[in-house]
């Protein structure tokens, strides 16, 4: 049985992908929603470890353009929560 669970969910896929004569760009503003559990065989239940959290991307590329390149990560506003258990660490170092 796995005993650790990760998650990504897209919530708003904006990607465009424009091809003009002699050139092509690409552009990306998605937002997502990542998570992460683990399995405590201890109790029987999935705990969360990385609690629910939205990030958006952003990705710019003028392949013509060596200097017009862009890729961002923006953490939307909030905690990023990580929930570390003792039985996890049992079972991660021994």
């Amino acid at each position: 049985m796995p005993f650790l669970e990760f998650s990504l969910h897209p919530i708003v896929d904006n990607s465009e992908l424009v091809f003009k004569e002699g050139e092509g760009t690409f552009h990306s503003n998605n937002t997502f929603v990542i998570s992460s559990s683990f399995y405590n065989s201890k109790a029987g239940v999935w705990e969360p470890v990385l609690e629910k959290f939205t990030f958006t991307q952003e990705i710019d590329i003028n392949p013509i353009n060596e200097y017009k390149k862009k890729i961002d990560i923006i953490a939307e506003k909030g905690p990023l929560n990580l929930d570390i258990s003792d039985e996890m660490v049992r079972i991660v170092l021994f």
